[in-house]
């Protein structure tokens, strides 16, 4: 990589008092994102049936899941590059490693499966699911390489983009074809978004030396060992222990009907808090990896917290003063319980906002096995205390106070071990 790139990630790359320009870009981009998101969830609830929509549901678990464990958070390893020639050979190697395994010798095994009959699924769902996995691994890499060499304008336009080409060809496709195929809209589309991604990028991938050879990529990914051992499988078990084991187990308790409520509870929340959470995430990471390197993290934390966790309680407030009324007004009367939900779970959605951003220097100190140990235990104490409630008879709001208070506890911990 030239000295190019390195004027990249200078440019905002020391931070001044107040907040950065380019993190409001961040946190702008993310917010247009989001909204894009719920508009595109507005027109696709018009469009298709809930049958089709369920088994468009399956298919996003199931490529998050397998995004997931393909990419092993080698995104996350590209944003936490700390030079140059750390960022160049992280990218290809993660690169490579996704088109390699995730695009030739996975999916071998599974579509003999899916031929031979041992899976319900058909083969252009099966295709899509692949091509979806690979595309969005790749994207999401292109992503955090715009990050790290201070490409604010390009992470904006991916972010949004990809939301917004991956739901206009979804509606074409179901008023070319039917509802039947929004898994395949959504593949194609991605895959859309991904060449886009690498049309932004290309001044700064050609950049590069332009030649790898097998023993460089290899040299690379040995240095990526732990992400290529551990990261696949604490993101996928993080994805549970973030979100869907509590849904899952309050389904199993108490029904379909909370199910559903905590299920929008957590998604709308989470969409709030979201657009300037993953913004700070992706902006904070580069300097996250730095301050490992200088042993800073505590400064790093503390020249943010008090900004962030303001932010956090400014947008919770009115969710926790007025949530029912709120819910009620904004999605109707249906939806009004969901907002006691909402304020039930609100110390974990403060403790994740604050924290999760720093939570990134676990993985700058490849403490992979600590992190999956840490979202296993997560899981365990929620099935405890499923069991207790269970036994107990515990109504649904008692039983999510206390999955807040013990997700709290881990929270902080988490905290004080990134710093």
């Amino acid at each position: 990589m030239t000295a190019e790139n390195e004027r990249f990630r200078a440019k905002g790359g020391g931070r001044s008092s107040g907040v950065p320009r380019s993190l409001l870009q961040f946190i702008v981009s993310n917010i247009g994102a989001q909204g894009l998101s719920f508009a595109a969830a507005l027109v696709l609830g018009r469009l298709v049936t809930t049958s089709s929509f369920g088994r468009y549901g399956i298919f996003l678990a199931a490529t998050s899941i397998g995004a997931a464990l393909l990419l092993s958070r080698l995104d996350t390893a590209v944003a936490l590059s700390k030079d140059a020639a750390e960022i160049e050979g992280n990218t290809v190697a993660s690169i490579a490693f996704v088109l390699i395994f995730g695009g030739i010798l996975m999916p071998l095994p599974v579509c003999a499966a899916i031929l031979s009959g041992l899976f319900p699924v058909s083969s252009v769902d099966a295709l899509a699911a692949y091509a979806t996995i690979v595309c969005a691994s790749i994207y999401q890499i292109l992503l955090m390489l715009a990050v790290n060499v201070q490409r604010a304008a390009i992470y904006s336009v991916g972010r949004v983009l990809n939301i917004l080409v991956i739901i206009s060809i979804q509606v074409s496709c179901i008023f070319v074809l039917d509802d039947s195929t929004l898994a395949l809209g959504h593949s194609v589309g991605q895959a859309v978004s991904t060449v886009v991604m690498c049309i932004l990028m290309w001044p700064t991938l050609r950049t590069f030396s332009g030649f790898f050879s097998i023993k460089e990529i290899l040299q690379s990914c040995k240095k990526l060992s732990a992400y290529l051992f551990w990261g696949g499988a604490t993101a996928g078990v993080n994805i549970l222990a973030q979100r869907e084991v509590l849904v899952l187990v309050v389904a199993s308790l108490y029904g379909n009907g909370p199910a559903g409520l905590i299920s929008f509870s957590l998604r709308t929340t989470n969409g709030a808090l979201g657009a300037i959470s993953i913004a700070l995430t992706h902006f904070i990471a580069p300097q996250v990896g730095a301050a490992v390197h200088r042993g800073q993290t505590k400064n790093l934390f503390w020249s943010y917290a008090p900004w962030i966790l303001g932010t956090g309680v400014l947008i919770l407030v009115p969710f926790l003063l007025f949530s029912r009324e709120l819910y009620g007004f904004v999605f109707g009367p249906q939806w009004s319980d969901a907002g006691s939900y909402v304020r039930s779970l609100s110390p974990i959605f403060i403790c994740q906002f604050v924290i999760s951003p720093f939570s990134t220097s676990m993985f700058a100190r490849n403490q992979h096995i600590t992190v999956l140990i840490w979202d296993i235990a997560r899981i365990v104490v929620v099935g405890v205390l499923a069991w207790f409630a269970y036994r107990e008879q515990v109504s649904v709001f008692p039983f999510l106070a206390a999955v807040s208070l013990a997700y709290s506890a881990f929270y902080l911990w988490l905290l004080w071990r990134s710093l």
